[in-house]
């Protein structure tokens, strides 16, 4: 078994058109995900300031300083994370529902005979289970692959 299966990248690569066309909102998204994990990353950062400052004399309003930036960074973590889903998963979302639109619309083209030499139950499966797959791929597996690379990194 081949680990490069040309076939399955050609039809992966028909993807690449409608993928194309929310560069902008998937641009976006993948600058969310930088910074989103800036600020989860910064936050340890500004409470290892909080406990060093702690060996030193500090006041109470260092203290309500750091605990307000650690707030703060949270909030606007949390901003990024959800912006970040939005744009990603909403554009996986879009696409699902092109896709549905085009295979429908290729259904309605068929003859009658297609239809007699094919099981209906199977282009039903195709016509949820798979697209619903892709949207996955789309969706998710790209967001959280590009989570995982920028946290690595």
């Amino acid at each position: 078994m081949a680990v490069f299966d040309s076939r399955k990248w050609s039809v992966l690569s028909r993807l690449k058109v409608h993928l194309l066309r929310y560069r902008g909102r998937i641009a976006a998204g993948f600058i969310c995900v930088l910074l989103t994990n800036l600020f989860l990353l910064a936050a340890p950062r500004v409470t290892g300031y909080a406990v060093d400052s702690l060996k030193e004399s500090i006041t109470r309003d260092k203290l309500a300083y750091y605990a307000l930036a650690v707030i703060g960074l949270a909030l606007c973590e949390g901003l990024f994370r959800f912006s970040m889903r939005r744009l990603i998963i909403g554009v996986s979302r879009d696409i699902e529902y092109e896709l549905r639109n085009d295979l429908f619309q290729l259904l309605e083209r068929l003859s009658p005979s297609f239809y007699q030499t094919n099981k209906t139950g199977d282009l039903m499966s195709r016509a949820t289970n798979d697209l619903s797959n892709v949207r996955m791929l789309l969706g998710p597996g790209i967001m959280y692959t590009a989570n995982t690379i920028v946290v690595t990194v």
